[in-house]
C-alpha cells in the first residue's frame, strides 16, 4: 500500500472541494472543544456571593446546549465527508445537503458506536490506569514495573479501539448493514490487515501531534500581541480584541476545516484501499456504497 500517494490524494480531496472543510471543521471541532473544557476547568471562577446563582445555571445550561449541539453535529459530518469522499472516487458529483442528510440518516448507528466503544475503552484506560495506582500503593518498585507493561497495553488498546472505530464507521456508510454487522467486517479489515492499521494508526498520529503544535503556534501568535498590547493601553486592547478575535475566529474555521476534511480522507481511502485487498461478500449493490477495486 502507497501511504504517500493515501497522504497526497487526501490533500488533494481537501483542497480540491472546499465546500467539504464545513462537514470537516465540525467532524474535528471535538479538539476544541476539549480544549475549552480544560481551560474551564483551570480557570478560577468566582464564589457564589460573587455572582448569582441563576448566571451560572444559565452559563451551565449553556455550554451543555452548545457542546451536545457541536457533539450532534459531529457524528453527522464525519458520515457526510465519508459519504463525499466515496462519491469524490467513484467520479460523482455531490451536494452538501445530500451528505447532511446521509450523515443525519446514519446518526443513530454512529451514536449507538461512539458509546460502545466510549465504553469498553473507557474501561480498559480505568482499568489499566486503576492497577498502576494499586500497584505504587502496594509497593513502589510494583509500581513502576507495571507502569512499564501498561503504557503499551494502553497504546495498543487505543490503537485497537480507535481504528476499529473508524472502521466501523466507513463500513455503515459503505454497505449500510446493521450496527454489530459492521463491526465484525471491521474487525475483520483490521485482523486480516494488522500490519497497514498499525502504520496507518501512526501515520495520523504524528500527523495529529503535528496539527496539535501548529495549531498552539496560531494561538501564540494571537495571544503573545493581545498580552503585550494589554500593557499599554484599555483603548489599544479594545481595538486589538474587536480585530483579532473575528481574524483568529476566521482562520481557526478554515484551518480545522482543511485539517479535518483532509484525516477524514486519509482514513477514508485507506479504508477502500483495504476493501481492495479484502473484498467484502456479497458486494454492496450499485450505487449503495464505494465500489471495491475502484479508485
Amino acid at each position: 500500500m502507497d501511504y504517500g500517494k493515501l497522504v497526497n490524494q487526501s490533500f488533494e480531496i481537501s483542497w480540491k472541494y472546499k465546500s467539504l472543510w464545513i462537514l470537516g471543521f465540525f467532524a474535528s471541532v471535538s479538539f476544541f472543544t476539549g480544549g475549552l473544557e480544560n481551560h474551564l476547568k483551570d480557570r478560577t471562577w468566582p464564589t457564589l456571593s460573587d455572582i448569582h446563582i441563576a448566571i451560572i445555571i444559565l452559563a451551565v445550561l449553556t455550554m451543555a446546549i452548545i457542546a451536545l449541539f457541536l457533539f450532534i453535529m459531529h457524528l453527522i459530518s464525519v458520515a457526510g465527508l465519508i459519504d463525499g469522499v466515496f462519491r469524490v472516487e467513484r467520479g460523482d458529483g455531490y451536494r452538501l445537503r445530500q451528505l447532511f442528510k446521509t450523515g443525519a440518516t446514519h446518526f443513530w448507528r454512529f451514536l449507538g458506536l461512539f458509546f460502545i466503544f466510549f465504553l469498553i475503552t473507557g474501561s480498559c484506560i480505568v482499568f489499566l490506569v486503576g492497577g498502576v495506582v494499586l500497584a505504587f500503593v502496594f509497593l513502589e518498585l510494583v509500581g513502576f514495573l507495571v507502569l512499564l507493561v501498561a503504557i503499551p497495553v494502553g497504546l495498543g488498546v487505543i490503537f485497537f479501539f480507535g481504528n476499529m472505530y473508524s472502521l466501523t464507521q466507513r463500513e455503515i456508510v459503505a454497505s449500510k448493514i446493521s450496527l454489530f454487522d459492521a463491526i465484525s467486517e471491521a474487525y475483520q479489515l483490521l485482523t486480516k490487515n494488522l500490519g497497514s492499521n498499525i502504520l496507518i494508526f501512526l501515520i495520523t498520529a504524528f500527523l495529529g501531534i503535528a496539527i496539535f503544535l501548529i495549531s498552539v503556534l496560531l494561538m501564540a501568535a494571537f495571544a503573545i500581541p493581545t498580552l503585550i498590547i494589554a500593557t499599554m493601553s484599555l483603548t489599544a486592547l479594545i481595538i486589538m480584541l474587536f480585530v483579532s478575535i473575528p481574524v483568529f475566529i476566521g482562520i481557526m474555521v478554515v484551518v480545522e476545516g482543511l485539517l479535518g476534511t483532509f484525516l477524514n480522507s486519509l482514513f477514508t481511502l485507506f479504508y477502500l484501499e483495504l476493501r481492495k485487498l479484502t473484498p467484502r461478500q456479497p458486494l454492496p449493490a450499485p450505487g449503495t456504497g464505494p465500489v471495491p477495486g475502484q479508485s
